[in-house]
């Protein structure tokens, strides 16, 4: 705001001493004058300030949707069923019934020109189909309830043996992802979602199917089953809390009655785990923070009367797309960390990573 201030210093001879911390991307501008100069207010220092009660406590929102991956199904292919196969796999044996050697080209090949687009006749007329399972374990308002389906256009979908079309328009995460409103064709207890492929097509790769909806995730003794919402959330784990897949912002809101304006407020934050977490103040951005001994100031944010201030933690993709089996090492990955996967785990042995503010935020005043 080009505001000029004093700052803390320490004389040793004809040397100065400073201290001085800054936030990732920050800045400060010093001036030494070759005399004390007069005029100007010092700073406010973190030993001055005081704690400001909260007039509301803790509310937590998750902003968008839950989602539930389905990354395992059963495949009907060249007369027989299999069951229970990590879609990867399914994709691989695809393929090699339709005469690439070594399973889907798309993971492994490197396409000169349009050679592998090309191919548009095989053998198999009768294409495949891939049955994804999942199950609802209590009664509550499936309403909210889609499921999304990479390349719609590629397939005949069903669920529960109804034939249905993807929403006009409606996409998902990404353009070629298609979204079915699915909510009223579903029931307590087993759900089966159908994708069929006749005849196969190029680019028929098997691909995980997501749900998403107002609800709760929990592990089964394969994969996850789905339950009713919670009816809040509280400080801690997404995937403790029923999102484990989760990767989009939760939002953690307090008032604050102000009688009186201070001179000075600032804004700290506890534990979290995410990729960024914002703060803001009246509706208004006030910055992000990075460091655990990050603090803000929101001293030209605050106003007298009632203020709401919000942070708001942003997870990742990777609880969402993987990889989630054989305890990959963090990092890069590639479609080796989505292959050899042989059995279907209980959800809790899936690989996620904790995301969610674990300790509170404070306002403090001077």
């Amino acid at each position: 705001n080009g505001e000029v201030t004093d700052y803390p210093a320490e004389k040793f001879g004809k040397e100065i001493k400073v201290t001085f911390s800054l936030p990732p991307a920050g800045s400060m501008l010093f001036y030494v004058s070759t005399e004390k100069l007069k005029g100007y207010k010092r700073p406010i220092e973190a030993k001055d300030v005081n704690l400001v009660p909260s007039t509301s406590g803790l509310k937590v929102v998750r902003d968008n949707l839950n989602v539930l991956p389905i990354d395992f199904c059963d495949l009907q292919l060249a007369g027989k069923t299999l069951k229970d196969i990590h879609v990867s796999e399914a994709s691989q044996m695809v393929y090699k019934q339709n005469g690439f050697s070594y399973g889907d080209p798309w993971n492994h090949s490197v396409q000169y020109k349009s050679s592998i687009t090309d191919r548009s006749e095989f053998d198999d007329k009768n294409g495949f189909i891939a049955t994804y399972r999942f199950n609802l374990d209590k009664k509550f308002d499936y309403s909210t309830i889609k499921a999304v389906v990479e390349r719609p256009e590629l397939w005949s979908v069903s669920i529960n043996g109804r034939n249905i079309e993807p929403n006009a328009g409606e996409w998902w995460l990404d353009h070629s992802f298609g979204v079915f409103s699915i909510g009223s064709w579903l029931k307590k207890g087993e759900n089966i979602l159908t994708i069929h492929c006749k005849p196969f097509k190029i680019n028929a790769e098997i691909e995980p199917v997501y749900l998403l909806g107002d609800f709760s995730v929990v592990s089964a003794n394969k994969g996850w089953k789905i339950t009713a919402p919670l009816t809040r959330m509280a400080l801690g784990s997404w995937k403790e809390q029923g999102q484990p897949f989760y990767s989009w912002d939760v939002t953690y809101s307090q008032e604050y009655e102000v009688t009186k304006k201070a001179s000075h407020y600032e804004v700290t934050l506890g534990k979290w785990n995410g990729t960024v977490a914002e703060l803001f103040v009246n509706g208004k951005g006030a910055g992000t923070f990075a460091l655990p001994t990050d603090k803000i100031d929101v001293t030209r944010l605050i106003t007298e009367g009632k203020n709401n201030i919000e942070v708001k933690i942003t997870g990742s993709l990777k609880n969402l797309l993987g990889p989630h089996h054989n305890q990959p090492d963090p990092g890069m990955t590639g479609p080796e960390h989505w292959r050899s996967i042989k059995n279907y785990p209980a959800g809790k042995d899936y690989q996620l990573l904790d995301y969610g503010l674990t300790e509170n935020f404070y306002l403090y005043d001077n």
